[in-house]
């Protein structure tokens, strides 16, 4: 694989009529060092930009992709629907009163025709990450009650040619959860994407985005939120062992087994005696 370029976005600073963030610069700032130390990504971070040093950098990084490249695009904070689309918009902090009340056009807003073009004209494999389904906090402000934007949004970025339009390598999105859910804004997302990268990592797996990523994702969450991915899979490290899910974490209102009521042999081996400290009781019979 050729050169790895990331542009990761956090918004935090809204205004009225948008509800302030309290977690997605900080997600973002996570996703960017994770990106550069792990993934050895050449990583360009924006903190709190307006839409236009969004753009500017989008197409500035574009300009420099080659056939063997791949982009890597987080962004983290509110999306919208403005008007009639059926398309999210990104929306940074200069986002307008206008834009809530369907005026297209107003200032504020990464649109989801700019990220089209983008995909449309960049070469290399790129991927887009968008944590952008906190849109309920709006419906007290004037805004939709339920956002159903995610979808139109991520088939203008894999497709942007329409469905039988080809582009200059694969393209693949990552939406934090699906069409009319919504998601506390804690960092939940950003931190099991994270740390479930990390074990595929560390375990020598393969990270592929695909279909187990999300699955595996999704049970980290255990929040009722389901990321949707959506375009052409591809690996994005490769490994010695082909990638594995790992079990659900054990939630901390579970009552704990009961270790007095196993039954084990007299004797344990050391593998055994391990399982059972661990709680796995299956594997110390």
């Amino acid at each position: 694989m050729g050169r790895k370029i990331a542009l990761v976005v956090g918004n935090n600073a809204y205004k009225e009529p948008y509800s302030e963030l309290s977690h997605a610069v900080r997600d973002a700032s996570k996703v960017a060092g994770f990106l550069e130390q792990r993934l050895h990504f050449t990583v360009k971070f924006l903190d709190n930009p307006r839409a236009s040093e969004v753009e500017e950098a989008l197409w500035d990084i574009v300009e420099r992709l080659s056939e063997d490249s791949l982009f890597f695009f987080y962004f983290a904070g509110h999306g919208l629907c403005v008007g009639s689309s059926p398309k999210q918009s990104l929306l940074c902090k200069d986002a307008s009163r206008g834009l809530v009340r369907g005026v297209l056009g107003a200032a504020g807003a990464v649109a989801p025709e700019t990220l089209a073009a983008i995909s449309r004209e960049g070469r290399g494999d790129m991927f887009f990450c968008l944590d952008v389904c906190r849109t309920q906090t709006l419906r007290q402000k004037g805004g939709p009650e339920i956002q159903r934007g995610g979808a139109g949004l991520r088939d203008a970025v894999t497709r942007p040619n329409g469905k039988q339009g080809t582009v200059r390598g694969r393209r693949l999105t990552l939406s934090s959860c699906a069409d009319g859910q919504g998601a506390n804004d804690d960092g939940a997302f950003a931190s099991a994407l994270i740390e479930e990268m990390t074990r595929l990592l560390d375990g020598g797996y393969e990270l592929k985005l695909g279909d187990e990523l999300v699955e595996a994702v999704t049970k980290r969450l255990q929040l009722g939120q389901t990321p949707v991915l959506d375009g052409e899979r591809f690996v994005l490290v490769p490994g010695t062992r082909a990638p594995v899910v790992a079990p659900s974490p054990e939630r901390q209102d579970e009552p704990k087994p009961d270790v007095s009521a196993v039954e084990t042999p007299v004797r344990l081996t050391t593998e055994a005696n391990a399982a059972l400290q661990a709680g796995r009781y299956d594997e110390a019979e």
